[in-house]
């Protein structure tokens, strides 16, 4: 996926959904939709469509009333800073596994204010689910790879996973792909267990690694519903227990389908967080493996998603210290899409930001130095192209 084509994309996954007739086809084309979606930028869009794809492929339940079920998890809740829960497994873990949302790119950008502290803490591999095997020894390559997918993988058209390999090429990170691309996906879980094994964790007994996954591959123990995750798999085999953070996010899904937790401690509780904190999997009412133990060892939880800002087009989340408004115009009706690319990569690399216009405007938040900021049509033509310092 060339990251001119997201528009055509979404305009092509729109088109099919409108005319199929079978459920499971049009659920896996939400879900693969809400990508395109939080690639553009329509983060709103794009909780929707994976919304949508939960009860379309009928895993959507009655509307649950909240109750005094809920008043003991409440009142164990212990909130912390994520920098703190990770100071301390890393005196215990070697290998730690972060979770993603793919359709929340908020769950990206939190990860790449994490690396710092975890390369300082020792860690030297980050392994990524999205990753072609194998990874470029050269780490402009792998940076100016991203958007043509020479050496890099799918989700690489969304900005903040872009943003988030950056930092870790910066900080000297050695990249790790670890995805099954040999298998039909149903011994996914362990062959990419197998992978990490055989990569980087049966000749380095002793290095520290980041896994960074998406959803439940992050579960340490099996679930009632998923089976045995990766992280299970590489704990068995290699006798390394790894350290699981789970993140959850506002999904605006009235089913709650990812962690009923969300609605009573988070949404319905005054005293919420304000922030990404982290909360033990061990808190009362929170799910459980097959045994009754907790499937991972804390949940990191974002608060509730707002749209956009004060006085800003974007996000509350994206809009952050560290990063700089750029905005502009675009005359007729679009769809267009706005572009940053650093300019020390070129407009082959993966966006620094992107979005799709709303009514004719576009605002980016970009790091700092200078970057090309194109225009495209919903075809992928540049309209217009210019470089801010």
């Amino acid at each position: 996926m060339r990251s001119g084509d997201v528009l055509g994309a979404l305009d092509v996954s729109r088109g099919y959904i409108g005319k199929l007739q079978d459920a499971e086809m049009i659920a896996f084309l939400l879900d693969v939709q809400s990508s395109y979606l939080a690639a553009a930028g329509d983060y709103q869009g794009a909780l929707v469509s994976m919304s949508r794809a939960g009860a379309v492929g009928g895993r959507a339940a009655p509307a649950r009333v909240y109750g005094e079920e809920w008043d003991a998890a409440r009142a164990a809740a212990r909130w912390e800073e994520p920098e703190d829960v990770l100071r301390r497994a890393a005196k215990k873990h070697t290998v730690i596994m972060i979770s993603e949302a793919h359709h929340v790119p908020e769950t990206r950008a939190l990860g790449t204010r994490l690396l710092p502290l975890l390369r300082g803490l020792g860690y030297e591999y980050l392994a990524m689910e999205t990753l072609h095997y194998p990874v470029p020894e050269e780490p402009a390559r792998v940076a100016l790879s991203t958007a043509a997918g020479a050496a890099s993988g799918y989700y690489f058209m969304e900005p903040q996973l872009a943003g988030l390999t950056r930092e870790a090429l910066r900080l000297g990170f050695k990249l790790v792909a670890y995805e099954d691309e040999n298998t039909d996906g149903r011994d996914r879980e362990k062959a990419q267990a197998d992978n990490l094994y055989e990569r980087v964790l049966k000749d380095k007994p002793d290095a520290k690694v980041v896994v960074w996954a998406g959803y439940a591959h992050v579960y340490k123990r099996e679930s009632p519903t998923f089976g045995k995750a990766m992280a299970q798999w590489v704990w068995e085999s290699t006798g390394r227990e790894p350290f699981t953070l789970y993140q959850v996010a506002d999904g605006l899904d009235p089913y709650f389908r990812d962690e009923p937790f969300y609605k009573p401690l988070v949404l319905d509780d005054p005293r919420r967080p304000r922030r990404a904190l982290v909360l033990p999997a061990s808190t009362p009412g929170l799910s459980r493996s097959k045994g009754g133990e907790p499937l991972v060892d804390a949940y990191l939880v974002h608060p509730p998603f707002v749209a956009r800002a004060p006085g800003s087009l974007r996000p509350s989340w994206l809009v952050r210290k560290g990063l700089r408004r750029v905005e502009g115009t675009v005359p007729g009706e679009g769809p267009f899409l706005a572009q940053a690319y650093p300019a020390a990569e070129g407009t082959t690399s993966a966006p620094a930001d992107q979005m799709a216009t709303v009514a004719g405007r576009y605002e980016l938040w970009l790091p700092r130095g200078p970057h090309v900021v194109r225009v495209r049509d919903a075809k992928g033509a540049v309209l217009t192209e210019k470089t801010v310092p």
